[in-house]
């Protein structure tokens, strides 16, 4: 993760928050179980994904120098076709919408030009145990603060509130 921040801070364009970030990737043997790709992995190449659209959208000096960091409240994927050792792919990813506390990210999984595994992501920023408001964050970046209106929130909120209501 750390080369793909490196890179993204010092050689990759700026984005803004409506473009869509490309990272090219490769399945190495660690992140495999026999063939295929772990379903941990498929988080861990997320994470690579949004670090690789937030240092290009201008925020990580900022969050650095303000202690702010990324959290993870709910992610949601679904792999149609595994990836597998050795082959390499892009991870897209793109903003969707943001609220007062979180934004929602689309991130797919690209082998040959086709979509191998979709996923939505709800992340936050906070500091000292206390959520940075997307407006502060965008404000930051130098980005617009208005969300653009996004159908599929309604029924990802409500699967929130169901995992919500069945957590101990």
């Amino acid at each position: 993760m750390l080369i793909t921040l490196i890179h993204a801070l010092f050689f990759r364009s700026r984005i803004g928050v409506f473009d869509t970030s490309v990272v090219n990737l490769v399945v190495w043997p660690n992140d495999v179980d026999v063939t295929q790709v772990t379903n941990d992995r498929y988080h861990a190449y997320m994470d690579i994904g949004r670090f690789d659209f937030i240092a290009r959208a201008g925020l990580i000096p900022t969050m650095a120098r303000r202690g702010w960091g990324p959290r993870s409240r709910q992610a949601i994927i679904r792999n149609r076709h595994p990836l597998k050792l050795m082959q390499r792919f892009q991870l897209h990813t793109s903003l969707q919408c943001w609220d007062e506390n979180w934004f929602w990210f689309k991130q797919e999984f690209v082998y040959n030009g086709r979509t191998t595994s979709i996923s939505y992501s709800k992340v936050g920023v906070s500091t000292k145990g206390k959520m940075v408001t997307t407006a502060m964050v965008l404000a930051a970046a130098n980005q617009p603060a208005q969300s653009p209106d996004w159908p599929l929130l309604k029924q990802l909120d409500a699967v929130e509130e169901s995992l919500r209501l069945h957590q101990r």
